[in-house]
């Protein structure tokens, strides 16, 4: 029973120390640090319509690995 509580623990303390967050928690950081409210607005309704779907994270995943919101740092 020891055994499995450490295990546990640790498991639990990997979680937290990686911040384990998902391709659209990702995409939505990318979306916030957007300074065009325009930009903004358009990839908060991509990250919101990716989430409402069964392959959101793929979705999101994918918009990231094409570097499709990249520019909302900027502009």
């Amino acid at each position: 029973m020891k055994k499995l509580l450490l295990i546990g623990t640790l498991m639990f303390g990997a979680f937290v120390v990686t911040g384990c967050s998902s391709p659209c928690d990702e995409l939505q950081m990318k979306c916030d640090a957007c300074k065009n409210q325009t930009n903004k607005d358009a990839c908060t309704t991509a990250v919101n319509g990716y989430k409402g779907i069964p392959t959101g994270d793929t979705a999101c995943q994918a918009a990231l690995d094409a570097h499709t919101y990249d520019n909302c740092e900027t502009n």
